[in-house]
């Protein structure tokens, strides 16, 4: 379930955070931002000016069979996994 990904990171050392890095997993919870009741998960592809993420992942708007680039903005029930700070 992708809403456990940001306490299981944790867990293993992993660095989480509210800010967005380009490669960084992003992780919604459950009812945010359009994410379903197990969540989601995405790589961060692009920072954008307006504070926002293009994020690349599976099983998400009409094609959920491929990758696809999504926008996402930063806040609540939004975090950010990395291997470094």
């Amino acid at each position: 379930m992708a809403a456990n990904w940001v306490y299981r990171a944790r867990e293993f050392g992993w660095h989480v955070s509210g800010v967005p890095k380009v490669g960084s997993i992003l992780v919604l919870q459950p009812g945010i931002q359009g994410a379903y009741s197990a969540g989601h998960v995405a790589v961060v592809e692009h920072l954008l000016n307006n504070g926002s993420v293009v994020a690349s992942s599976m099983n998400w708007g009409r094609n959920p069979t491929v990758v696809t680039d999504s926008t996402f903005r930063p806040g609540p029930g939004v975090a950010f996994i990395s291997q470094e700070d």
